[in-house]
């Protein structure tokens, strides 16, 4: 059975990588930038407003359908928007930040 202190050493490293992760997250951030609507307003945002509001794009889905249909990624954002309330942008943000850290 593992001590005490082989469980607060573990706890210390997951904690300190989390650490790590995050500051590496909010440095690329930085480094890098935001820029909501410039490399996915042709395909994803649509597809995520649609999701929001079904009334929007009632004919020109074909132009963002074909690429977002095979994935769940608009679904599970818009889900995401909707069930915490927050604005599309902040929303959009949130997933940002969120993947970037997975991602490192």
């Amino acid at each position: 059975m593992p001590s005490e202190n082989a469980h607060r050493g573990r706890a210390r490293n997951v904690l300190l990588t989390a650490g790590s992760l995050l500051l590496l997250t909010v440095l690329a951030l930085f480094t890098h930038g935001y820029h909501l609507g410039i490399e996915d307003d042709a395909i994803y945002l649509p597809a995520i407003k649609q999701h929001l509001n079904p009334a929007l794009y009632p004919h020109d889905t074909i132009m963002f359908e074909p690429q977002t249909r095979p994935t769940l990624w608009d679904e599970l954002v818009a889900y995401s928007i909707r069930l915490t309330g927050v604005p599309l942008e902040t929303g959009e943000f949130a997933w940002y930040v969120l993947c970037l850290f997975i991602f490192l």
